[in-house]
């Protein structure tokens, strides 16, 4: 009797034991996992516990970055991979009922484009127009997009390689961004990369005593180089290249005297008048002296004209001799030359009156 009391009491203890270490067993299953994002050399790669239990909570996270780095034990990190390639990322995660799980991933970290371009010119006069071209690298994958910074306020250019033009003197820092097909991104700037100098504005007047023409020079100050065509029709040494010349014209000769003048930087501006070597007919330069932009980068240019006469004649002519534009104008002030359905190049805007003749030459560069 007593043998069967224990035989039950030891089928009742097992039986009951069983039930209690299944349900703890049931209770405490981990499944350790992560996720990662921003996988780029030189960025922070962020590593984000996903681990489950079905009892109990985690309490114990250990991350090996596969590098050589010390063990991290909080629940989500940030790790920075200093060289691309790939790197074996272990997780082991403990319960507070002591169970335990890991879990080993291969990782990516993707290399950064190396960056570098070139223009087909870094110097010049306004305007400018280079072409920029993309010599950037990567050491494995491609690079699929970029974004150039001209440093000129404009837009920001999103090719691989392209023409800019700059309509304004002076430095300008570029800027190339490229993204390769991870997504990761790098950028180089090149500070004062591309110089532009500005244009000179060439004027003159005359001065007339008896057959002898005396003419200043009143261009900017920054010419340093001036070439006088002094329009002489009967002979061939009538170039100069003082900064004010002299010169004797037949009698009651009415020529076109142009001055080209340039500055260190090899940039030019030319403007022509009408001369006439009688005092009777000279002329009185200086109410035409403003027409801009020049060169104009639309077609559109203003002159700015003071001291009207009767019957003011504005019209210009291409290289040709073929008139583009013609107006008459009647009030002082700001006048608009349209010639923006024009091709590109030089053109001469000619001013007169009965008591001027004015003629300069402009430039579109569209």
């Amino acid at each position: 009797m007593f043998y069967r009391k224990c035989i039950s009491l030891f089928v009742v203890a097992y039986f009951f034991a069983t039930i209690t270490i299944g349900q703890i067993s049931a209770q405490s299953s981990i499944n350790a996992n992560f996720s990662i994002n921003n996988n780029c050399v030189g960025d922070s790669t962020q590593f984000t516990d996903l681990s489950v239990t079905s009892g109990g909570t985690i309490t114990q996270w250990a991350w090996n970055f596969g590098d050589s780095s010390q063990v991290v034990h909080n629940q989500n990190v940030y790790h920075l991979y200093a060289v691309e390639g790939t790197y074996p990322v272990k997780l082991v995660v403990i319960s507070n009922l002591g169970s335990t799980d890991s879990i080993t991933k291969i990782i990516t970290v993707n290399p950064r484009p190396v960056v570098d371009f070139t223009a087909s010119d870094i110097a010049g006069c306004v305007p400018i127009c280079a072409s920029f071209n993309d010599l950037s690298t990567i050491a494995t994958g491609i690079n699929i997009f970029w974004s150039w910074d001209f440093g000129d306020g404009g837009p920001v250019y999103q090719a691989h390689d392209l023409l800019h033009c700059f309509t304004q003197a002076g430095f300008y820092d570029i800027k190339l961004t490229v993204t390769s097909d991870s997504g990761c991104a790098a950028s180089l700037l090149k500070t004062q990369y591309l110089e532009v100098f500005s244009l000179p504005t060439a004027d003159f007047t005359d001065s007339i005593f008896g057959g002898t023409v005396n003419f200043t020079n009143q261009s900017s100050m920054d010419v340093t180089s001036w070439f006088w065509d002094l329009g002489d029709p009967t002979v061939t040494t009538d170039t100069s290249h003082l900064q004010n010349p002299t010169y004797t014209y037949p009698t009651d000769v009415g020529v076109m005297a142009c001055l080209i003048v340039t500055t260190q930087y090899g940039c030019p501006d030319t403007i022509c008048r009408q001369i006439f070597s009688s005092s009777v007919n000279a002329i009185t330069s200086g109410n035409f002296n403003a027409i801009y932009p020049n060169p104009s980068a639309n077609g559109v240019f203003t002159v700015n004209v003071e001291g009207v006469f009767t019957k003011t004649i504005v019209a210009v002519e291409n290289i040709i001799g073929e008139i583009v534009f013609s107006k008459e104008i009647n009030l002082s002030g700001k006048h608009t030359i349209d010639l923006s359905n024009e091709p590109n190049g030089s053109y001469f805007v000619n001013i007169k009156n009965d008591k001027e003749n004015y003629t300069k030459k402009i430039t579109i560069n569209k």
